[in-house]
């Protein structure tokens, strides 16, 4: 009787790390999007947080949401939430994730004034940091609503990481201006 489950506790475990490694390998492309509906699916807060963000308008281009850019460049783009610092009530710091897959980023080079960067086929993933107190969401320091001005943290796109607030660089404002020019276009 000991050996049999013994036997079943060893079968659970080795599929349980088969599920885990398959997990951990998987591409974000197709894990992302499970994540996402998972989340919603689960987390009394996604929607809330995710919604608000989703809803908020992208810095210098006017009447653009963060959603209708991100469903303008892909449609398999997907949102995730990662809880940094949550209490029960859902109250605390959160980080909201944007991903969109296969994504072609142009924009000026700003060391070159004959050239582009271009980035081909490219992951590109939006990064905001969000602070949730009872009714009130925030985005970085600022309150936001529906229709407001809203700031990533940061703008990854491929293996390039753009930073808000980089004083030696526009790619950051350039980059969101160029997925924005391509989210409306697909309109």
């Amino acid at each position: 009787m000991g050996n049999k489950v013994a036997r079943i506790l060893i079968g659970i475990a080795i599929l349980a790390a088969i599920f885990v490694g398959g997990w951990m390998v998987l591409p974000g492309s197709i894990k992302n999007p499970l994540l996402a509906s998972y989340q919603e699916k689960t987390d009394d807060n996604y929607s809330t947080v995710v919604g608000a963000v989703k809803a908020s308008t992208v810095p210098k281009n006017k009447k653009v949401t963060f959603d209708s850019m991100m469903t303008g460049v892909s449609e398999d783009s997907c949102w995730t939430i990662e809880k940094v610092a949550v209490d029960d009530a859902g109250n605390g710091s959160y980080k909201v994730y944007a991903d969109a897959y296969k994504i072609t980023v142009a924009f000026e080079n700003e060391n070159n004034d004959d050239g582009m960067v271009t980035h081909t086929n490219a992951h590109v993933r939006l990064v905001f940091d969000v602070t949730k107190d009872g009714e009130t969401l925030k985005i970085g320091k600022k309150e936001i609503g529906e229709g407001e001005i809203a700031h990533p943290t940061q703008v990854e796109v491929g293996e390039y990481v753009y930073i808000q607030n980089d004083p030696n660089s526009n790619y950051y404002q350039e980059s969101l201006n160029s997925l924005c020019a391509m989210g409306t276009a697909a309109e």
